[in-house]
């Protein structure tokens, strides 16, 4: 298939989960919500539960989330996880934290607000903390997939975080600065990501408050706080003291019900850069409201302010501020919300007249981007469609999980094509090319697509920037008959030991590339479905070309490369912008032994730095030319020793440093 317009495919799509989803869902097995394939970056067992933090990972959205409250983690400045990246592995970050809110009236007539997060500070180590979890809730990994460890049939995505939190005294309570108190509330929290390619712009978060106090709650109110800001990490870096991460560059607002005749209910606060650092971030982010139980409350808030406006501080603040009813958007006079700045933002709805003890309130919201304002909307409408749907989605067979080995300039990529799952269908053994739809309950598997980016960034949609390297269609079904939709060009080889098998010989050594495999679905008319592929993100995998390992079938000796190495070598590792120059740098030992030792000597003798290494899938070892003591090393010749653990042969070289 030819590169595809994302867009158009995008709104037909959202027209089939309008039209056809309710329908669909008659036909999805009984005690199962539909939803399509899964993730497996959390592999570990079936309901993994962690402490803390996770993100996710599978669609085009990368977003950290606690079971303390907040999302987002641009607070840390070694951004050890995406905070609100898009495209995932982009670089591009929208948002510094985000979190829930609710506000209410207690028994007594006070006016409380627990909040998972307010305006931080860049310096604080976290966000003001109102929850936090009892110490055995942790987060509940959950997928559709039923090739993902964490497969469970009471999943609703193709990556679900399921978490309960508690607001609580605050770590200031006794304090005149920190005069929280807690309401006894629970927060029973659901955050979904979908990895269809229609599908994969959004994550949405479905809030469900309890009143577990003695007392009643009364005009409780429900929102969502947020400091989106829209950069590249490595254009302005957070924690950097001299080009550090810009909150002053961004422009905030809100699509209120009927602003947009085509989405006369939208309800979506967004925020981009307004110069778009150069083309490095141009894309758009956005919060949209998709509902609450029973309907939305009569009164809906959207609330922009200067980081750390003193009219919403402590709870009375920020209670009126959720029960206002006011919109802040244009220039009334006394603030242009229009302007570039650092910007706050609070979307609330409300009231729900009474909470007594045991009552629930509920509402969902979803975290959408998009390339631009247009694209950030119509994403969001996907998103709408998802919730109207019961979070349902139309999904065809998963991608495979992948196996990937390196040869010199070869990447190897095999994987597991399932089994025939005879007279009973099991779908955990069925998948991919015998999976079942779950709208016709017949085979659907057609083919697969293998495609590859060049670099490590992502820097748009993965489909569009990826080359198609290859596409194979099955020429006969499971049982025999003729395929009529496909163009029969035959499935990959397998191997002997049962694998499908695809060698990319057009690669070179030391260079970055991802990879990913999809399948996708045969075409039901009768249905009104075209072809649904699965997403690129459920088995993309970043790929470092190198040589086998070092004796059995590959005798070569011991290399290294680029020998010699020069200052600002093309097989440098990304480097954000503004740190020091010998940070980044790399080469590569090749043909290693899969367990070997290399040491690495200045002419004089002294070791700079030993490398171990255990791994038999590639020959190929990454430096980062830093001494033991992360020292950066002089121009000069260099020796190296490589021992083979297994037969205890040492291989000896040179390499050449200049700069």
């Amino acid at each position: 298939m030819l590169p595809r317009e994302k867009m158009h495919r995008r709104l037909f799509l959202l027209l089939i989960v309008l039209a056809i989803l309710p329908a669909a869902v008659c036909l999805t097995a009984p005690g199962r919500a539909w939803a399509g394939p899964g993730d497996w970056r959390f592999a570990a067992s079936a309901l993994k539960r962690t402490s803390r933090a996770v993100f996710t990972n599978i669609g085009s959205v990368g977003l950290s989330v606690t079971n303390v409250g907040y999302f987002g983690n641009l607070l840390n400045p070694t951004l050890s996880s995406p905070s609100f990246e898009y495209p995932l592995n982009s670089h591009v970050e929208h948002m510094f934290v985000g979190g829930i809110w609710v506000g209410a009236i207690e028994a007594a007539g006070d006016t409380l607000v627990s909040a998972g997060a307010d305006d931080t500070s860049a310096g604080q180590s976290s966000p003001t903390q109102e929850y936090g979890p009892l110490p055995e809730d942790t987060i509940v990994v959950l997928s559709s997939n039923p090739l993902s460890p964490n497969f469970s049939t009471a999943a609703l995505a193709d990556q679900e975080f399921d978490f309960s939190m508690y607001d609580e005294l605050g770590p200031g309570d006794a304090s005149p600065d920190d005069p929280h108190i807690a309401m006894g509330l629970r927060v029973d929290t659901k955050v979904l990501a979908y990895s269809p390619p229609y599908a994969d712009d959004f994550v949405i978060i479905d809030f469900t408050v309890e009143n577990v106090s003695d007392q009643e709650l009364s005009e409780v109110y429900l929102g969502w706080y947020n400091e989106l800001s829209v950069g590249n990490t490595t254009v302005t870096i957070p924690g950097d003291e001299t080009n550090g991460w810009n909150f002053y560059d961004d422009r905030n607002g809100f699509i209120a019900p009927g602003d947009d005749p085509d989405d006369p209910e939208a309800r979506i606060m967004y925020c981009y850069d307004a110069d778009g650092e150069g083309g490095k971030a141009e894309s758009w982010a956005g919060v949209r409201l998709l509902g609450a139980e029973g309907g939305f409350p009569p009164v809906l808030s959207y609330r922009q302010w200067r980081f750390n406006d003193a009219r919403r501080r402590y709870d009375t603040g920020k209670y009126r501020f959720m029960a206002s009813g006011q919109i802040d958007r244009g220039d009334d006079g006394q603030t242009n919300y229009d302007a570039i700045g650092n910007w706050s933002s609070l979307l609330a709805i409300g009231p729900w007249p009474l909470l007594l003890p045991g009552d629930q309130a509920h509402f969902t919201i979803a975290l959408v981007a998009g390339p631009d304002s247009t694209g950030m909307v119509r994403n969001s409408q996907v998103a709408q469609s998802t919730f109207d749907a019961g979070f349902q989605l139309p999904s065809g067979p998963p991608s495979p999980v992948l196996e990937v080995t390196t040869r010199e300039n070869e990447v190897v990529l095999r994987w597991d094509p399932g089994e025939e799952p005879g007279d009973e269908y099991d779908a955990t053994k069925a998948s991919p090319e015998y999976h079942r739809s779950e709208f016709t309950g017949e085979y659907d598997f057609q083919g697969y697509r293998i495609y590859r980016i060049d670099g490590e960034a992502i820097t748009g949609d993965p489909f569009e920037q990826a080359t198609l390297l290859a596409e194979f269609d099955r020429v006969v079904w499971p049982d025999g008959t003729p395929d009529i939709w496909g163009y029969n060009l035959g499935l990959p080889p397998m191997t002997t030991d049962g694998k499908r098998e695809y060698i990319d010989r057009g690669v070179r050594d030391g260079f970055p590339y991802w990879y990913a495999v999809t399948s996708y679905a045969n075409r039901q008319p009768r249905l009104g479905l075209d072809e649904l592929e699965s997403g690129f993100n459920e088995n993309s995998i970043l790929v470092i070309p190198g040589s086998a390992p070092g004796g059995g079938d590959n005798p070569n000796p011991v290399g290294v490369y680029p020998n010699p190495y020069r200052g600002s070598s093309l097989f440098d590792q990304r480097r954000p912008t503004g740190e020091p120059a010998e940070l980044g740098r790399t080469i590569y030992f090749t043909n290693v032994p899969a367990r070997a030792v290399i040491s690495i000597y200045n002419l004089s003798g002294t070791l700079v730095d030993r490398l171990q290494r255990e791994d038999a899938t590639t020959g190929q070892v990454a430096w980062d030319m830093l001494s033991e003591h992360t020292r950066a090393l002089a121009p000069g010749l260099y020796v190296f020793a490589v021992e083979n653990l297994d037969t205890g042969e040492v291989q000896r070289g040179k390499f050449v440093i200049l700069k």
